[in-house]
């Protein structure tokens, strides 16, 4: 098979929350755009990605469901915006690339066939390749770009020479559990629940529709809802029993709504960009607690948004009446002028702790799956006996809700209390776990032998049809 290694190579990261895209080798962040199109409820006009901050109300349609491409147009639409032949994020033209696409460990290939024809038939790439996101999130822990922090208390230093990784993929439709050994996974330890950040965006759906508040026509306010105020309890009945002898106002966390503007990179923005969580009650001084609040506002207010003013500028309503299009992607908006601050905010009370627990304990949302804690002991215990202590040594956890505030001290938490006493036990995971598998693509799309290897060119799939992939 012959390749001009000189083309550029293009990772798209095509989860079934976001898609992440960049350019390998290139000394930019990547382009991150929800995977999902919306149709507006009246009018019914189409919103392709990122055009879906602009709208307030829509039908959010996703191509993916679980990780398989269900829908292979809304795909192709999505896509044309990263690397279309007109006009793309990327400035880079389809026919002089390189391709690699990542998805879920063992993805059916129906899905593979539905992405090769977007890839070679509709967007005439000369060749690609297909990687699973696991296995790209663990390559990730060699990226010089994305650091990799470790949480291990009680211990200073670990051997990880031996190769072996159990990598727990918290994503948008799932969470799996894979143990690897010298980047190859075993397979008899893979395990999968279905229960992931989608479940937990309807989880706060309905809780907010118990207050009258309508949400279900705007799934990414949702999502950044959800993402900016939750946290993972260290101890969620310690924290129950505190909450109820609490005034309400003193639990609340206030959203704040942004006014919906036209212009699509001051909406972006705001999407992209988050207030500092609230911490845990156990973690307040109770004294503090105790005392009434000080303003309407609550707890939270727009004074704690940590923005540094020195080296970030703030767009001003002014400016956008005034047309001012012409901002720099990299400026912050201050939430206090998009809102009006005597309507447009949201109290959230239990729910910033109740809603993540859903990932420990599914069944309190009516799920019959397996929580996160329970797939990673059930994954151990189906790997060999002398291989489970070294995989538990090291636990690499990625995925967009490996964000969420918490996780990891309550993982490793239950996990010291299931596990052997005698096991070493660490939590690894990267500063920005959501880019876990870009940055691994990107890491091993700098091998030829490894591109070359798995890769599908575009002229073998139109001789041989779909029996190539």
């Amino acid at each position: 098979m012959e390749y001009d290694y000189k083309l550029p190579k293009v990772v798209i990261d095509n989860g079934s929350g976001f898609i992440k895209a960049g350019i390998v080798g290139k000394n930019r962040n990547p382009i991150i755009l929800p995977n999902c199109i919306g149709q507006q409820r009246k009018r019914g006009f189409v919103y392709v990605a990122d055009n879906c901050y602009t709208c307030s109300e829509y039908f959010c349609l996703r191509p993916q469901q679980s990780g398989i491409v269900v829908d292979p147009l809304r795909q192709l639409l999505i896509w044309e915006k990263v690397i279309g032949k007109n006009s793309n994020s990327l400035s880079i033209s389809p026919e002089k690339i390189g391709l690699i696409v990542t998805g879920p460990l063992l993805t059916p290939q129906a899905s593979l066939r539905a992405l090769s024809e977007i890839i070679f038939e509709d967007l005439c790439i000369p060749i690609a390749a297909f990687i699973p996101a696991q296995t790209a999130s663990q390559w990730s822990q060699y990226s010089k770009v994305l650091k990799t922090e470790c949480f291990c208390p009680g211990y200073k230093s670990f051997d990880l020479n031996h190769g072996y990784t159990l990598l727990v993929d918290i994503g948008f439709s799932s969470i799996h559990s894979i143990p690897y050994k010298d980047g190859i996974p075993i397979l008899k330890g893979a395990l999968r629940s279905n229960i992931g950040g989608s479940h937990l965006n309807a989880y706060l759906k309905n809780v907010m529709s118990l207050r009258s508040l309508d949400l279900n026509f705007n799934e990414l306010l949702v999502q950044h809802i959800r993402e900016e105020s939750c946290y993972v309890s260290p101890n969620i009945d310690e924290e129950c029993k505190l909450s109820s002898k609490l005034k309400s106002r003193r639990l609340a966390y206030e959203y704040i709504i942004p006014e919906y503007v036209k212009n699509k990179t001051q909406m972006s923005n705001f999407f992209q960009t988050y207030r500092s969580n609230p911490k845990s009650l156990l973690e307040h001084d109770l004294n503090y607690l105790s005392q009434p609040p000080v303003a309407e506002t609550g707890v939270h207010g727009v004074d704690d948004m940590l923005i540094d003013s020195n080296t970030a500028s703030y767009i001003t309503q002014d400016d956008v009446k005034n047309g001012k299009t012409d901002v720099n992607v990299n400026h912050f908006f201050h939430p206090s002028q998009f809102v009006d601050t005597t309507t447009q905010r949201i109290r959230l009370y239990t729910e910033c702790f109740t809603v993540p627990e859903a990932l420990f304990s599914p069944d309190i949302i009516g799920l019959n799956e397996c929580g996160i804690v329970d797939l990673i002991c059930k994954s151990l215990s189906k790997c060999p006996f002398e291989a489970q202590p070294l995989l538990a040594e090291n636990i690499f956890i990625c995925g967009g809700n490996a964000k969420i505030k918490g996780l990891k001290l309550r993982l490793y938490n239950e996990l010291k209390s299931s596990l052997p006493d005698h096991w070493k036990l660490c939590i690894r995971q990267s500063v920005d776990p959501q880019l876990s598998a870009f940055y691994g693509s990107c890491v091993w799309a700098l091998d030829p032998g490894g591109f070359a290897s798995h890769a599908i060119t575009r002229a073998g799939f139109l001789e041989n049809g779909l029996s190539i992939c």
